[in-house]
Order: structure tokens, then C-alpha cells, then sequence
């Protein structure tokens, strides 16, 4: 019904797409070229930072390669979906897809994959303490890359196959290291793609998945299994890049790209009212809810 009143929702544009992968990777290296000109440890943290929120922006456009909405054509969209959003992050496309469309159609239920990654919540301040610990740390993805490999050499595909799937990180994370050693030394494929990718990523990533699913009204009913954020400027900076914070929006359809999701948030509030649609403030509040009082 949606698609017959709005079929504008439903339209694809292909230079939309490419412009979000370009300004993803225009940030990463502008970030890296405003160290360069003032290098001391505090730039060096906030470029981690809006490093990492952008390494969760090309992976929100993985996403989006996933559902075949990033761009116009099969072929281009698993292109520029694999070599310049997931292998970069260390993901396959296609491996991602699969996974990720069962938790569509599974949502919140017992079957759902990402059911764990919601149904804890809320936990103790301590607990929640722990993960952020472990994440900023770097554990958490070091954990997550040994677990991506044990899958890689036990999944039931031949020994070719895996190795082409491993080659094609490998040359993905050769061509990053050779573009920061080349405008501006091999020590900051470490500082600012490395170090980022198993730390910020890391934490924004739980936080994102926390406000996505936890502590929702009803499981069952589709307005309210998913959330929406009113995520602030400052949010979509640093937790929230390219629309991700539309996640209602994109559960109840997820073919339409993530750009037309806040046209849509109107047509839903329009329709059903803002109260009855899964909504919180902000981030904060979501984690505030997530973890309970001392």
C-alpha cells in the first residue's frame, strides 16, 4: 500500500549512493590529514573517534549493499558494496546478507540470530561497565575477527573458496595500507584504521545495537519491535552515520533506502501517531534505560 501511495519512498539513485561511500572515505582520510597538521594525543583520540563512526558508516552502506539498496544494478551495487564497504571492515558481503536477512525475517523472536545482542538488557551498571571495558579495549574485536576465522575455516565451502574469501580481505587491507602509508606514513593504517576498527567501532557498535532492539514495547507488534532514535547532530556524528537511526523505519521495509527513511518516519507519525511508534530521545537515553540503577 505504502509503495502504490509512495513510490518516490522506493526509488533508487544511484549517484546518492556512490556520494555516501565518498563522503564516508572523504572524512576517514581528512580526518587523517587533520592529525597530520596537528599532531598530540587529544586530536589523535577524536580522530579514532570520527574515524571509527565512519568505519560504522560504510558498514551501515554494507547494510544497505545487503538489501540491495545502496545503488541501481545487481552487479555495481555488490561491487561497491563488498570492495568499499564490508571487506574494509573485515565482513563478506554475502555472508552478512545471509545472516542478516534472517533477522528480518525472524525479528525479535526465538529464531532471530541478533536476539542475544538485544535480549540481555538491561543489565547492571557493572555488566554494562564490563562491555564497554572490553570493547574500548580492543577484546571484543579481537574476539569477533577469531570467530570470523574459525567460521571461515569450518564453513562447509571448499578450500579454494576460502581462500579467495580470506584474499579478498587481505587485498582490501593491502590497498587501505598502501593509501595512509602514501599520503601520510604506513604508521597510520595502525593508529587510524586498525586501531579504530577494534575499539570505537567496537563500542559505537553495541551501543547502536542496544537503542535498535533492547527493552522494545512488544516483540511481536512491527510498529513497536524496532526503534526509532531522534538522534541529535552530535549522534549522528559519532553513533548514528547515514540514516542508521531510522531502524524502525527500515523493519517495516527494508527495500527502501536508508535516504528516504525520514520522509517515511513523517508518513508513519502521520498515520498511526507519534506514540504509537517505538521512539526514544537520544542514544543516552536508551543506554540509561539499558542499565539498571545501582
Amino acid at each position: 500500500e505504502v509503495k502504490n501511495k509512495h513510490p518516490e519512498l522506493f526509488a533508487k539513485s544511484t549517484a546518492y549512493g556512490i556520494w555516501l561511500i565518498i563522503h564516508a572515505w572523504g572524512v576517514i582520510f581528512a580526518a587523517a590529514f587533520f592529525y597530520s597538521l596537528f599532531p598530540n594525543l587529544l586530536v589523535g583520540v577524536l580522530v579514532v573517534m570520527i574515524i571509527g563512526s565512519r568505519q560504522l558508516g560504510i558498514s551501515v552502506l554494507m547494510h544497505e549493499a545487503a538489501h540491495r539498496t545502496l545503488v541501481n544494478g545487481k552487479g555495481l551495487n555488490n561491487f561497491l558494496g563488498s570492495w568499499f564497504c564490508s571487506l574494509p571492515v573485515i565482513y563478506s558481503l554475502n555472508d552478512y546478507r545471509e545472516y542478516h536477512l534472517q533477522h528480518h525475517q525472524n525479528t525479535q523472536q526465538s529464531n532471530d540470530p541478533d536476539l542475544h545482542l538485544s535480549k540481555k538488557f538491561p543489565v547492571s551498571v557493572a555488566s554494562m561497565t564490563r562491555k564497554f571495558v572490553r570493547d574500548l579495549s580492543g577484546l571484543t574485536g579481537l574476539k569477533l575477527r577469531f570467530y570470523q576465522l574459525r567460521s571461515l575455516i569450518y564453513k562447509n565451502i571448499s578450500l579454494s573458496q576460502k581462500i579467495s574469501s580470506f584474499a579478498r580481505v587481505l587485498i582490501s587491507q593491502m590497498a587501505i595500507f598502501g593509501i595512509f602509508t602514501a599520503l601520510f606514513g604506513y604508521e597510520y593504517y595502525f593508529y587510524f584504521w586498525i586501531l579504530p576498527l577494534f575499539t570505537w567501532l567496537q563500542f559505537i557498535t553495541r551501543v547502536r545495537n542496544i537503542a535498535e532492539h533492547a527493552m522494545v514495547v512488544d516483540d511481536d507488534n512491527p510498529l513497536q519491535n524496532a526503534r526509532h532514535i531522534n538522534a541529535s547532530l552530535l549522534e549522528r556524528v559519532f553513533f548514528a552515520p547515514y540514516f542508521v537511526n531510522y531502524h524502525l523505519e527500515h523493519h517495516l521495509i527494508m527495500s527502501m533506502p536508508c535516504y528516504r527513511f525520514k520522509s517515511f518516519y513523517k508518513i508513519l507519525a502521520k498515520e498511526f501517531g507519534k506514540d504509537n511508534l517505538e521512539t526514544k530521545s537520544s542514544y543516552f537515553e536508551v543506554v540509561r534505560l539499558a542499565t539498571l540503577p545501582s
